[in-house]
């Protein structure tokens, strides 16, 4: 969070960006996933599968799934069928969404 607010929209921080031509960038918004009260939903649906593989590279993370990888997708896709059914979405990741003041 630091680097998205004061960092990245002061250029004292990182004298070298100017440098490169880089210019401070003011963010407005920001998603945190896995929050335990979601306060922004988002239909993945067209993403899902690919979100899925991508988390199970990370096996220090999330175990390794090589074995059970079908049975491991369709618990993930139950949890995320559940909350946008909630919302009328097919597939759902919920996030917290913050707003920085610009």
């Amino acid at each position: 969070m630091d680097a998205i607010f004061p960092y990245c929209r002061d250029h004292l921080f990182y004298p070298e960006h100017k440098a490169e031509g880089l210019l401070p960038f003011k963010v407005g918004e920001v998603y945190l996933t896995g929050p335990e009260e979601p306060n922004k939903y988002i239909d993945i649906s067209e993403t899902f599968m690919l979100k899925m593989k991508a988390i199970a590279c990370h096996i220090s993370q999330v175990g390794d799934h090589t074995k059970d990888f079908e049975t491991w997708i369709q618990g993930r896709k139950a949890q995320a069928e559940a909350m946008a059914k909630e919302r009328g979405m097919p597939i759902t990741e919920g996030f917290h969404r913050i707003e920085i003041r610009r």
